[in-house]
């Protein structure tokens, strides 16, 4: 994800004696030094730049009652003679919301010492009604800094809410009438058993990582070092700690992460008149088979039985005699859904003041104001003169 912030400063200098010049080489140049230092500017402070605020939605699955989708079959296949009853209801909720709130402080700190030159033409060098050049430059001396502070308050979250049932069986007809009673040729299941939520389908939800940079608290999987049982690993960090979350693919719970708390460090430079700094924080990666989570999610919460509704979600073949010689084959899958996510946070700043003088004549004069290239900029009469 791309954040750029560009930041414009307007310094005012004005010539009204001598007694504001710093370094004078003889009596027609002028040389006067601006030590420009600022502490704290916004890092979100209008432009381009956009804060770290957002809600994505990874995932939104709804099959079943109440969803647009309901794959519910209830067909009779066969003859009018033989016919294979076949019912199969199923409902599945998966919903998943990736969201990072509160990276809103941050700061800017400037300095840009300047030194700007006049220079005049000679005394006595120049004849009445004649036009006189004045040239202007600048240029930045050492001591420029473009410092960024990157905000450390703020959190990050990835929630699943998650539900499942299903029910397939089987039944033969003879002539219109049941000769074989319903065979269930999966187990008839319905997960999470209890489930906090049943609009639009039952289901439970849990946070599958929290992080929140204010507080220290965080909640991420982990599976005990000592049982090897799965659980969600919460907790706070204490002052001055950091966290970075490694959860390796050994651990077969369904999530491979490279985790931390995003802060993004710059390093400034100076091309031409111009500071510019940039930095790269690649703070976020995750590979995530949901359904070998969800076979976490049943042993973190104490039914291992739902590695079996895993397994039929995940789908299988299914041979089975029915009657006499018939033999009834399905293959099939319900869902295989994996997610892979890498993120990671840029930033560019660019300070490139616009410096201005003002001279004051004694009397008004015709003047013009013009390039390097000799186009002309602005022109007028006056007694008071600005320009870049």
């Amino acid at each position: 994800m791309m954040k750029r912030l560009y930041i414009a400063f307007a310094v005012l200098i004005v010539l009204f004696a001598v007694g504001n010049v710093s370094a004078q080489d003889n009596a027609n140049i002028l040389r006067h030094n601006i030590n420009y230092h600022v502490d704290s500017v916004d890092m979100w402070g209008g432009g381009e730049a956009t804060f770290i605020d957002f809600d994505y939605n990874l995932l939104d699955l709804c099959v079943g009652p109440g969803c647009e989708t309901d794959p519910s079959i209830h067909e009779v296949f066969g003859t009018d003679l033989v016919g294979i009853h076949l019912d199969f209801t199923m409902f599945m909720y998966l919903n998943s919301t990736f969201s990072m709130h509160g990276f809103s402080s941050g700061y800017i700190g400037v300095d840009y010492p300047v030194e700007i030159t006049l220079d005049f033409p000679d005394h006595n060098g120049f004849d009445h009604g004649q036009t006189v050049p004045i040239h202007s430059t600048y240029t930045v001396q050492d001591g420029w800094a473009l410092n960024t502070h990157f905000p450390t308050a703020g959190t990050i979250a990835l929630d699943l809410e998650y539900g499942f049932g299903a029910d397939l069986s089987v039944s033969v007809e003879a002539l219109g009438d049941v000769v074989v009673d319903p065979i269930h040729l999966i187990p008839e299941f319905s997960f999470p058993s209890n489930p906090e939520f049943t609009t639009p389908v039952p289901h439970d939800s849990i946070a599958v990582l929290y992080l929140n940079a204010g507080t220290g608290e965080y909640a991420y999987p982990w599976i005990d070092e000592t049982t090897g049982m799965p659980y969600i690993n919460t907790g706070f960090l204490g002052n001055g700690d950091s966290l970075v979350i490694h959860i390796p693919d050994a651990f077969g719970i369904g999530i491979t992460a490279d985790i931390t708390i995003p802060y993004v460090e710059t390093e400034d430079r100076l091309q031409g008149q111009c500071l510019y700094a940039e930095g790269q924080d690649d703070w976020f990666y995750m590979h995530w088979n949901l359904l070998q989570f969800v076979r976490f999610i049943g042993n973190a919460v104490g039914h291992p039985e739902v590695g079996e509704i895993v397994d039929i979600l995940e789908g299988q073949t299914i041979e089975y005699p029915i009657y006499e010689d018939y033999v009834i084959t399905i293959e099939y899958y319900i869902l295989h859904a994996n997610l892979q996510m890498t993120m990671a946070l840029v930033q560019e700043f660019t300070f490139c003041p616009e410096i201005s003088a003002t001279l004051r004549f004694a009397t008004p004069l015709r003047y013009y104001e013009r390039t390097t290239a000799g186009q002309i900029v602005q022109n007028g009469e006056s007694d008071i003169v600005t320009f870049r």
